[in-house]
């Protein structure tokens, strides 16, 4: 049986970090092993899409991680854990998002954006079904527009997408494709 915000709400002390309108995001305070961010889909993103979510996810790692180029500049981090009204991400603090990186007088911009821009616009374009049209088109919102949710870490030279740009509608999308297919 799968855990509901309230029962991690009753259980630990956690800080609402944004209120945001796809969810609010929580930390647990004080911090577990890893620093972890929970999502809870308390907004544009419905309770009953978590497990669907997760799904998209690690489908999108699948994807990256078969473009081999693509994937020496890009890592996708994967849902932790999937409740009813929630998910578990790993924390990530980083000053180097792409949303930061669109704003060229503050930050350096790294050499290896417009590599990683580069090789994913010549990698989409030709999916091969409507789930992969899906994952297509939240690479695109990830990592070729200003993202606070994909960061670069110079230290692997790398952009972490650390929650994909994924919208109900991609959810639901995804979700009907997957009842088609059953």
């Amino acid at each position: 049986m799968m855990q509901k915000f309230s029962d991690i709400e009753k259980k630990y002390q956690l800080e609402n970090l944004f209120r945001s309108r796809r969810g609010y995001l929580y930390i647990f305070k004080p911090a577990l092993q890893d620093e972890m961010v929970i999502r809870h889909f308390n907004g544009e993103l419905k309770p009953n899409f978590t497990k669907v979510f997760a799904e998209v996810v690690e489908r999108i790692n699948q994807w990256v991680t078969s473009h081999k180029l693509l994937h020496e500049y890009v890592e996708v981090e994967l849902v932790r854990e999937v409740g009813e009204d929630f998910i578990i991400l790993l924390f990530h603090k980083s000053y180097s998002t792409l949303s930061a990186i669109e704003d060229w007088d503050d930050y350096l911009v790294p050499e290896e954006l417009e590599i990683m821009q580069n090789i994913l616009r010549s990698e989409i374009g030709n999916p091969r079904n409507d789930k992969e049209k899906i994952i297509e088109e939240i690479l695109v919102r990830s990592l070729l527009e200003p993202s606070g949710k994909t960061w670069f870490y110079e230290t692997i030279n790398k952009f972490i997408i650390t929650e994909p740009r994924i919208t109900q509608e991609h959810l639901e999308k995804w979700s009907n494709l997957s009842n088609e297919q059953s």
